[in-house]
């Protein structure tokens, strides 16, 4: 995949998990577009077979985890703000 498209379906992937991030990162590095790779197919069903059933998948965005090499000061960024999702969170002071 050449980079150019590289780099735009990375922006979409992002884009669709958090709406707003992509502007808020900084520029992906010509090292880092070397080492990962994209993959795009379509998933048109799925099972999780459970040897008694369906296994029902979800998805979760969890609170953010506080991180001891951020400074306490730093800012959410708003892309990663859990009320774009509708959540109102409890803040989490154990590491």
């Amino acid at each position: 995949m050449e980079r150019h498209a590289k780099t735009q379906a990375l922006e979409e992937f992002v884009e669709r998990c958090f709406p707003g991030r992509w502007t808020e990162l900084r520029p992906v590095t010509p090292q880092e577009l070397t080492a990962t790779t994209v993959l795009r197919m379509a998933i048109t069903e799925g099972a999780a077979p459970s040897g008694r059933g369906v296994l029902p998948v979800h998805g979760a965005v969890g609170a953010p985890l506080p991180d001891r090499q951020v400074a306490p000061t730093t800012r959410e960024p708003e892309s990663l703000s859990l009320t774009q999702f509708g959540f109102r969170p409890r803040p989490v002071t154990r590491l």
